[in-house]
């Protein structure tokens, strides 16, 4: 299902229509397509053997259709015995991939080859007889094979010529016959009780016992010895009980195991683990004990991985242990290498230099697998001929004290090309287009356990141009560990290979490969001719392997530019430390590949900025040359991890370009940090730079003037936020007409998704999305039907055409067959001019912001809407500008930019709905209002009461007589717009005389019987609420109510109406009471009248010295007679009160009533102006004094007075008298 989904998804993505800009030009290769199978002839070596007349036979698997394994045999001079099968090598198809892994010669020189073969999961061993001419015996098992199903893991030939074989099964030893018939009765049980032994190892004892070592445990952690005798039964003599157990290794089940008794009758075994540091070395007795060196028994043979790469090892009949691999000479050229240590594990010094073989001057790069020690004692290797990039099956000779023999091998006839040139994965990852489409295409090739770097020609109709190299492509070979060859091949992403060509027409490829001799995966440099050979001059025979720092741990290659001089400059990104920090290494490159001593410091230059130290992680990526050979490159710069956009420049020497900006700039874009991918310099210097936050992450695009000042006529501030394509950016490219290309792609290493493909964008020169472009501005390219693609790399021809390189039915993890790919999409170059695109809303008021895309908007000046200026606009960006809406009409929205105008029409202008009753809103109950709002044709009103729609339609009104907050909306093609909200109020009312309300006075004070009383005109049933002081009386009426009994105060009187909760009509009310009566009298010492002040009734009655008088008003004088006079005055209330007085009209001095309570009255006649007045208690203290003038008579308050007797003194300027008071 998931196939098919992909391939749907494929067809939607290229079926709009291929003669659009961005689509497939159907006229390269296939419809746009060109598949590259670059494959190249490659193998395995798995065994080595030599004859009695000295010619070596070499075994393994051929990578080709079948993946067959192969034998191949050398003369005893070291030349391909040409007569041997079919010109040098036999095949053999086995179901499955096969790899022959052990040769055993036999008297006659027939040979015996054993091998395995793997088939969907399933592994099968095989022995194979051969004749000395190389045709299968088919006299030997069943026509000439032995089937086993199992893995094969060795074989030893009896004296006898019974062939014991052991297998990856359990108790795991078989027995054949001298003519390969198995014997079903021969069986083993190296321990009976125990199923977990498994034989890795045979060998042949001085007695003519079986040897055998391996595993044991359920981990397969321990190790063991047995000596079997021929029939297979345990030899008891040997060891314990025939088996000698031992330990050390840890779960090392996977590792190749030699095993071998020495002349001496000491057993020695030898564990390799792959590793380029050691070997694992055990040394025993010929009885099976166990001798005591290295640590418990175990030495680890060491290796000195700075001089020498080891790959397989061997015994001789001494004990002796050989270890065959590489070393470099003094051309920086790999060759055929051997290590030689004695049966104790050390170094024997007099074998080549200290333990090491000497290695030759030859031009093409060795590597010897196996090595193979012949009776004499001069060691044959067999391995791998890497010249000028072809992978051939070579030996080499060492003699006994380990000089490489020069004559062997020589000559023209020194090699075999073993399998065919079968690609079973490629990666495309860069690609050099010429004016005339015409292209050179880089990437990395797999086949079987080889990965060689490829470059080939196509023409400019994808045709591979057969004129260049071999059939149209040249390899280059790489050197690799091939226990971790897959997943180092998968890592290899589009950043780490780069190319450049030169004004000759050479091709330079940058790329990883694993250095031996330093355990670093660096860069190395290879240099091929216009005519697509390996530039042997150049470097090592072809390459140059680029130093990296002391503390690296790798380094991945960055980019590649030629300076003026015709130079090299190469950009290396160094990985440091354990926390993945970087830092940028350039060096300048002379046309012999040497290195300039002049450039930087000391040919090498560091960048400080992009130095990872003390937490910093910094990243270059890409690397350009602009016109005064300056290096400007791309990448990011961060602390702790947290990476930021960075270009930086160096000068043409190689040193911090401080004039650009203190040397590095680094744009900011808002909410996210952005790593830089790729870079170019436009005809006029200015820098266009790209990259993103992740593989999933929109890209950005920056341009920098070439002073290091952002470009602000570019995107928006000289930054494009705005693109929706993800994904690392592999490419840039600059189209003539000023154009932007982007090359990009999804790819996932999740198996289930199989979503990956290639993306190319294009903005125009201001930085504006393409719309012609494709899909809106993109293309997603993939026809991978099966699986995914995966981009490499672009390039652009004269005329437009896009060329992308990559890999296609790539599927992670599993090594499915893929290819590299080359997709051709047509293009049109054209001249940028200004334009709008398209406008949101469509429909809008006044007031309302709209959103105008378009092109080229930087230099708008004015704009208007249906002719009508726009309230203000904002230019965003070159491909946006925002509108404020004044008074409006409907029409074409019209830009100026100088004199120059662009439009775009259908924007229709809609005011804001507005509202409007035909009444007031506020409603008394039973009436209703009517809403109204303008009408325009082909809207939808639709009406709302608070959030519940009332009333939805064509209808510009409604009627309501419900209370609420009001509003209408109004839609039309997607726009939409609301009213401020209208307030209806619906109150209940009563006529203003609709109550008579009268209040009634107390009759007296402290006398409760006053009264309120209403009446309502309209009958309803009511509520009345009385209240005084807090205290509420409330009764319900109809017409008539009155509240009786009430004392004198104010009250509130509140009246409601039943059922309506709203309604609340309220009066105050004042209940009066008559007032206290009150007299304030005054002699005058002058007249002898008497002025009296009255208050607190309308009538008083006012006695003197029993004689009557009657007042209304408020103040009365009375003519006092000499001497004492009675003075009382009442109201018309008795409940008033009646004030009495007796009246002294007289100059004595005077005090009275005494005793006293309250207030004391004093006569002061006509005694002077002034009047002292004191009183003393009887401590001799003045508690009152007081001054008064020009009055008869006075009065002292004498409530707050402590009862008991006090002395008053009156003192006048005539007279002076003091009396005894007593204060009751």
């Amino acid at each position: 299902m998931k196939f098919s989904l992909l391939l749907l998804l494929g067809m939607l993505l290229f079926c709009h229509g291929y003669s659009q800009t961005g689509s497939f030009d159907t006229a390269f290769g296939d419809a746009g397509t060109v598949k590259l199978k670059l494959g190249y002839p490659n193998f395995s070596v798995g065994a080595v053997a030599v004859q009695s007349d000295g010619k070596v036979l070499v075994a393994g698997g051929a990578f080709n259709a079948t993946d067959d394994f192969y034998v191949t045999r050398f003369l005893a001079n070291g030349t391909v015995d040409k007569n041997f099968g079919e010109s040098g090598v036999v095949y053999a198809d086995m179901p499955g991939s096969d790899k022959a892994v052990k040769i055993i010669v036999l008297a006659d020189d027939r040979f015996l080859v054993a091998g395995q073969s793997y088939q969907t999961g399933i592994s099968r061993s095989y022995v194979i007889r051969y004749t000395n001419e190389g045709k299968r015996d088919n006299t030997y098992g069943q026509n000439g094979t032995v089937y086993i199903d199992a893995e094969f893991k060795d074989m030893v030939l009896l004296p006898d010529g019974k062939l014991i074989v052991a297998h990856g099964g359990s108790q795991n030893l078989m027995c054949f016959s001298a003519d390969g018939i198995r014997d079903n009765k021969y069986t083993t049980a190296i321990n009976p009780s125990d199923a977990s032994f498994r034989t890795s190892a045979l060998s042949l004892s001085s007695k003519g016992n079986i040897l055998a070592t391996g595993y044991y445990g359920w981990s397969l952690d321990q190790q063991f010895l047995a000596c079997l005798n021929p029939d297979g039964t345990l030899d008891k003599s040997f060891g314990e009980k025939g088996v000698t157990l031992f330990s050390g290794l840890g779960t090392s089940k996977f590792m190749k195991v030699n095993l071998v008794q020495s002349k001496d009758g000491n057993i020695g075994i030898l564990f390799d683990d792959g590793s380029n540091q050691q070997r694992s070395y055990f040394k025993f007795s010929a009885s099976g004990k166990i001798y005591n060196i290295g640590i418990n028994g175990l030495l680890k043979v060491p290796i000195d991985k700075t001089r020498f790469y080891g790959f397989r090892c061997v015994f001789d009949q001494d004990g002796a242990i050989y270890i065959a691999g590489t070393a470099r000479n003094e051309q920086q050229v790999n060759q055929f290498a051997v290590l030689k240590f004695d049966s104790d594990g050390k170094p024997v010094p007099t074998f080549g230099d200290a333990g090491q073989s000497t290695t030759l001057f030859s031009a093409s790069r060795h590597e010897a697998e196996i090595p193979f020690v012949r009776p004499d004692g001069s060691i044959v290797v067999a391995g791998f001929d890497y010249a000028e990039g072809r992978y051939q099956a070579a030996v080499g000779l060492f003699s006994t004290d380990g000089q490489q023999v020069a004559n062997f091998a020589a000559g023209t006839n020194s090699s075999i090309a073993v399998g065919t040139g079968k690609s079973r994965n490629g990666l495309g990852k860069g690609i050099i287009v010429a004016p005339d489409g015409s292209m050179h295409v880089a990437g990395l090739v797999r086949n079987g356990e080889g990965i060689s770097l490829v470059v080939a020609k196509l023409k400019a109709d994808g045709k591979l141009d057969e004129s260049f190299g071999e059939g149209g492509r040249v390899h280059g070979s790489l050197e690799q560990n091939h226990e971790t060859l897959y997943d180092f091949y998968l890592s290899i992403d589009g950043t780490q290979l780069q190319m450049a060509k030169d004004g000759s027409g050479n091709i330079y490829v940058i790329t990883t490969e694993l250095d031996y001799f330093r355990g670093k995966i660096g860069p190395t440099l290879f240099k091929f001719t216009s005519d697509g050979k390996v530039d042997m001059a150049f470097g090592g025979r072809g390459k140059l392997h680029i130093p990296l720092s002391d503390n690296s741990r790798e380094g991945f290659p960055l980019g590649l530019a030629f300076q003026k001089s015709g130079q090299l400059i190469i950009g290396l990104s160094e990985r440091v430390g354990d926390i993945g920090n970087h830092l940028l290494q350039l060096r300048r490159v002379n046309t012999n590949g040497t290195f300039d001593k002049s450039f930087g410091s000391d040919g090498v230059l560091i960048d400080p900025q992009f130095h990872g130290r003390e937490g910093e992680r910094s990243k270059a990526c890409r690397l350009v040359i602009d016109k005064q050979d300056r290096i400007v490159m791309a990448g990011s710069y961060g602390l702790y991890g947290f990476n930021n956009f960075a270009i930086v420049r160096y000068t043409a020497g190689g040193e911090l370009d401080k004039s650009f900006n203190g040397g590095m700039v680094t744009p900011q874009w808002p909410g996210t940090s952005v790593i830089g991918h790729a870079i170019a310099i436009q005809e006029d210097g200015k820098i266009v730079a790209a990259g993103s936050n992740s593989p999933n992450s929109p890209i950005k695009l920056v341009r920098y003037l070439p002073t290091g000042a952002l470009d602000l006529d570019f995107g928006e501030d000289g930054l494009v936020n705005n693109v929706t394509v993800a994904g690392d950016v592999s490419r840039l490219a600059l189209q003539s007409d000023g154009k932007i290309l982007y090359h990009t792609g999804r790819y996932s290493d999740d198996i289930a998704l199989d979503h990956g493909y290639m993306q190319v964008g294009r903005l125009n020169p201001d930085g504006s999305i393409d719309q012609t472009f494709g899909n809106k501005g993109s293309v997603s390219v993939s026809r991978a039907t099966v699986m995914q693609d995966k981009n490499g790399d672009m390039g652009i021809a004269a005329d437009g055409r896009i060329f992308l390189v990559g890999s296609t039915e790539l599927q992670p993890d599993y090594g499915i067959h893929q290819d590299m790919v080359v997709y051709g999409l047509q293009n049109k170059m054209e001249v940028f001019k200004p334009e709008l695109l398209s406008f949101d809303p469509l429909i809008a008021g006044n007031g309302a912001s709209i959103t105008v895309d378009g092109v080229g908007l930087k230099g708008v000046t004015k704009v208007s809407v249906g002719g009508t200026p726009v309230k203000s606009f904002v230019v965003k960006s070159s491909s946006r500008m925002v509108l404020t809406l004044g008074d409006g009409a409907t029409g074409d929205i019209t830009a100026e930019i100088g004199t120059q105008k662009i439009s775009i029409p259908g924007f229709t202008y809609v005011p804001r709905p507005v509202i409007t009753p035909d009444v007031s809103l506020g409603l008394i109950k039973g009436n209703s209002v009517l809403l109204q709002t303008p009408s325009y044709p082909g809207f939808t009103y639709t009406w709302y009461r608070y959030i519940d729609v009332v009333q939805s339609g064509s209808s510009p009104t409604y009627r309501t007589s419900q209370p609420g907050s009001y509003t209408v909306r109004i839609t039309k093609d997607g726009f939409t717009d609301t009213s401020l909200p209208a307030f209806v109020t619906v109150e209940f009312a009563l006529p203003a005389d609709n109550f008579t309300i009268s209040a009634t006075s107390a009759s007296c004070r402290g006398i409760n019987d006053g009264s309120i009383s209403l009446t309502a005109k309209n009958s309803m049933n009511y509520t009345a609420i009385l209240t005084l002081a807090g205290i509420k009386t409330e009764k319900v009426f109809t017409d008539k109510v009155s509240f009786d009994q009430l004392a004198a105060g104010t009250y509130e009187l509140c009246l409601q109406v039943s059922g309506e909760k709203d309604f609340k009509q309220c009066f105050t009310l004042v209940v009066t009471e008559p007032e206290k009566l009150s007299v304030f009298s005054m002699l005058s010492e002058n007249t002898g009248k008497l002025h009296l002040q009255l208050t607190g009734a309308d009538r008083y009655y006012i006695e003197l010295n029993g004689k009557l008088f009657t007042t209304n008003a408020n103040e009365f004088e009375l003519q006092m007679e000499s001497g004492a006079n009675k003075v009382i005055v009442s109201s018309d209330k008795n409940c008033q009160g009646i004030w009495e007085r007796e009246i002294i009209n007289s100059n004595t001095l005077m005090a009275y009533p005494n005793p006293v309570e309250d207030i004391l009255y004093l006569n002061l006649g006509n005694t002077g102006t002034e009047k002292k007045i004191f009183i003393y208690n009887t401590m001799g203290q003045c508690i009152y004094q007081d001054k008064v003038t020009q009055t008869v008579t006075s009065q002292i308050n004498m409530r707050d007075i402590v009862p008991g007797i006090y002395l008053l003194r009156i003192k006048t300027e005539k007279d002076e008298k003091t009396f005894k008071i007593v204060k009751k």
